[in-house]
């Protein structure tokens, strides 16, 4: 995992990316319904852009906001009972990050 600038890089494949997509994508629908604050939609928003880019991943390098990192661990702390102890772990550790960093 590295980070530059703004961008959390992580390797990843196409399955897991998606997985993480659809955690992503859950937790924004649940945390942040249509019809909120202003904020709220921003951030709605951001994290289903972020859900398309996983669910959207070939495989490889995965360009993560940095910036997201606190959500997208809410996100997969939330949905990673949906899916097998492995892909849950691998999930938090795409999503870990430098804290401090």
């Amino acid at each position: 995992m590295k980070q530059r600038g703004r961008q959390h890089l992580v390797s990843c494949d196409a399955e897991l990316a998606n997985q993480l997509g659809q955690a992503i994508a859950a937790y924004a629908e649940a945390a942040y319904p249509p019809g909120g604050s202003e904020c709220g939609q921003m951030a709605r928003e951001a994290l289903l852009d972020t859900a398309h880019l996983c669910a959207n991943h070939d495989g490889g390098e995965l360009t993560l906001p940095r910036r997201q990192l606190a959500m997208l661990r809410a996100a997969v702390g939330w949905a990673g009972e949906q899916f097998d102890a492995d892909s849950a772990d691998a999930m938090k550790a795409l999503v870990a990050g430098r804290r401090g960093a």
